[in-house]
């Protein structure tokens, strides 16, 4: 009938453009991966949001890449991220800040505040 509404249940072709999409950045995204091409595969799961690598994640932090950690982590979120989004930008920012303060500081620096951070006696039960 002309003019009735779709039918509840039934994809509308811009859902199915979306998912076939989806599918086909999923199928050449695990293709790079069993291809060896790693970077590239990270540029794809960053720059369409798909698939947070985890492993990648902890590899970039580990290294102290503070920069890359923050864009490959920025492809996943929106142009207004989550308040958890946010506490984690913000986490990223305060070690690339402290690992720069560490780099400048001298030898008698590092001394007194490893002096200062140390427990002073058994704590309290």
């Amino acid at each position: 009938m002309e003019g009735t509404p779709a039918a509840v249940g039934v994809d509308q072709p811009d859902e199915r453009r979306a998912s076939l999409s989806r599918d086909l950045s999923l199928i050449v995204l695990q293709h790079l991966r069993d291809e060896g091409f790693k970077e590239t595969a990270h540029s794809l799961e960053r720059e369409s949001g798909l698939h947070l690598d985890i492993k990648h994640l902890e590899d970039i932090v580990q290294c102290g890449a503070w920069d890359d950690a923050g864009r490959y982590l920025g492809g996943f979120t929106g142009a207004t991220p989550s308040a958890a989004s946010a506490k984690i930008f913000s986490a990223i920012r305060r070690h690339k800040y402290l690992e720069d303060l560490g780099r400048r500081m001298t030898a008698e620096d590092r001394e007194n505040v490893t002096n200062h951070l140390k427990p002073q006696g058994a704590l309290p039960l």
